[in-house]
């Protein structure tokens, strides 16, 4: 049936003025030709532009941000400002291993402008913890979804998750330091003689500043209807293997009778019956019960290595050997369990928000409060580190050891209240040579309060070494009786001006000082009254308990105050010290008996 013109879409009705009634009744090039002529007299079409998409721009970004593109990030922020209600599912699902229950559903109540403050200050918090700016933290969460989606995936499970436990840990704490498993292992089937068969047990380790995350996976188990063992699900292959956290390795697969799977020539010098996970990583230095050969001790394989509750090789055997002692296999096992259930609370409550360096950078770190700026304490991050790790850049003719400082203070709910990111650089004529220490500091100033902080202290993205976070307080820096912290080094050290007293103090962030070298010890007193008498006790203590340790080293002495703020100062011969670590202890009293202490540890050496 012939149409008319003016109902095509976008064509004025013929009640409007400048219409052109055509009748089309086939598409012949004279047809085409006279409507043509028709609407070149009507008012222009005009493309109607498509309605924004919020859940597609949100798919979108979560691809860009995936592979590494930048550009999702403002394309992501615009999709989760909208007002669209479908929007909230999709980020609760996106949110659900990093956000707490409580969290979700503040989110789940929000929308537009406010849901993207809160995302906002979600994000802004964890990339302050990990020492990055926002917008990276954003995109490593979807990369991170998108690996645990394509190698660790499986049906939706109960918890509708579209991966096993390993993508649950990956995308809470990225990428494992080391990872061990599943294994190659020689079958104890009579039917199988000869055979290598695959058992899915896995390890990973996370290296962290505050103590390593060890996690142990068993694929394919099912329950042994005899005696309730975990043994391997005869229906499972290696690509469908759905890999479960369990607290101990007296959890994982301990048997031979594997998944078929290619078989290594190195493979064939394994144990017969084992779990397939090397005892170094195993485990954490411990006792277990093996297989059908009774007791078995897995032990670190080289040195004089000690697990995770101090406790040499020497010491665990000897502890082996009399079961009735509180070191003896059950006990130890017991201890070992505790552990891994505090390792798998953490894996999977959790989500890492420590920075992450694949090459570790050799040094040290320490946080020094002394001096104030204004209203605000000053506090020093001295460092050591081993130019060796550096790297060095030539440019015209010389050489430039770099190093950046990144460093940042959290308050109780997370929120960066100081941000620093700063770099330095060393010039040498020459490659220093092996051993070479630098030293040096970066200075910044901080409110009072309570806080948490954390540093990196880093060659370049893959190179540094970073602290756990530790607390800190910052009290006022006027008004109270107040001892600082104590700067400790020899008179090559780095020298920091503080501006109340103009005191030079030499910070070394090196921890050891040399017994043949004088040491300067300093610190700011401040709420003091001028010209009252201060009593001054320094010690030294040295660690070794009955056995070696005790005070040896005090000076007292009696000063009066030069000011508000009084800056004490004592140049040290440690000479006849003995080699060890000790603990320095400043102690100050006034008149009316208040007393303030700072102490800090250190370690003696002898040339």
């Amino acid at each position: 049936m012939p149409r008319p013109a003016a109902h095509l879409p976008g064509h004025r009705s013929p009640r409007t003025a400048n219409a052109v009634p055509v009748v089309v009744s086939r598409p012949s090039g004279v047809a085409v030709a006279a409507l043509l002529a028709a609407l070149a007299g009507a008012a222009p079409l005009r493309a109607q532009p498509p309605r924004p998409d919020p859940v597609g721009q949100l798919a979108r970004a979560r691809l860009m941000l995936a592979v590494g593109n930048r550009d999702g990030e403002a394309l992501w922020w615009r999709a989760v400002a909208s007002d669209d209600p479908a929007i909230a599912p999709e980020l609760r699902a996106d949110l659900r291993l990093l956000a707490t229950e409580a969290e979700l559903r503040e989110l789940d109540a929000l929308a537009g402008a406010a849901r993207a403050d809160w995302l906002h200050r979600f994000w802004t918090r964890r990339a302050a913890a990990s020492l990055e700016r926002e917008g990276d933290r954003l995109g490593e969460h979807y990369r991170r979804l998108a690996w645990a989606t394509k190698y660790y995936g499986q049906p939706t499970d109960a918890r509708g998750l579209a991966f096993d436990d390993r993508g649950v840990v990956y995308v809470r704490h990225g990428a494992p330091t080391e990872v061990r498993g599943p294994a190659l292992l020689p079958a104890d089937d009579a039917s199988r003689e000869g055979e290598l068969v695959v058992v899915p047990n896995m390890a990973w380790r996370y290296a962290r500043a505050d103590g390593d995350l060890v996690l142990f996976f068993r694929g394919c188990a099912e329950r042994d209807p005899f005696d309730g063992r975990p043994r391997l699900a005869r229906s499972c292959t290696p690509a469908s293997a759905r890999y479960e956290l369990v607290e101990s390795p007296d959890d994982l697969l301990v048997h031979a009778t594997g998944l078929r799977g290619a078989v290594p020539d190195a493979a064939r010098d394994l144990p017969r019956r084992a779990t397939g996970i090397a005892p170094d990583l195993a485990l954490r230095g411990r006792a277990r019960a093996g297989g059908a050969g009774g007791g078995q001790l897995l032990l670190p394989t080289s040195g004089e290595a000690t697990g995770r509750d101090g406790q040499s090789e020497a010491q665990l055997a000897a502890r082996t050997l009399n079961p009735g002692t509180e070191g003896s296999l059950g006990a130890l096992a017991l201890r070992d369990r505790w552990l891994g259930r505090q390792d798998v609370r953490r894996a999977m409550r959790f989500d890492s928000d420590e920075p992450r360096h694949v090459r570790p950078l050799e040094g040290r770190l320490r946080l020094v409060r002394l001096g104030r700026d204004g209203d605000r304490a000053l506090l020093h991050l001295a460092f050591a580190v081993d130019a060796a790790r550096l790297d060095p850049i030539a440019r015209s003719g010389a050489l430039y050891y770099p190093v950046r400082m990144r460093a940042v203070l959290l308050d109780s709910a997370g929120a960066p209240v100081v941000q620093v990111d700063t770099a330095r650089l060393w010039r040498a004529d020459d490659r220093l040579a092996d051993g070479t220490v630098l030293l040096g500091t970066f200075t910044f100033s901080a409110p009072p309060g309570t806080w948490r902080w954390r540093a990196a202290l880093e060659r370049d993205d893959t190179t540094g070494l970073a602290t756990a976070l530790a607390p800190l307080r910052v009290p006022p820096v006027s008004g109270a009786f107040t001892l600082s912290d104590l700067a400790l080094g020899p008179a090559s050290a780095p020298r920091v001006v503080l501006p109340e007293t103009g005191d030079t103090v030499h910070l070394s962030g090196a921890g050891a000082v040399n017994g043949g070298e004088p040491l300067a010890l300093q610190a700011l007193l401040t709420g003091a009254t001028p010209g009252e008498p201060l009593e001054v006790e320094l010690t030294f203590t040295r660690e070794g308990g009955v056995f070696g340790g005790g005070r040896a080293l005090e000076v007292r002495g009696t000063e009066r105050a030069r000011g508000e703020a009084h800056g004490i100062v004592r140049l040290l011969d440690l000479a006849r010290l003995k080699a060890g670590r000790y603990e320095v202890a400043l102690a100050v009293t006034r008149g009316d008996g208040t007393r303030v202490v700072a102490a800090t540890p250190v370690e003696v050496r002898t040339r």
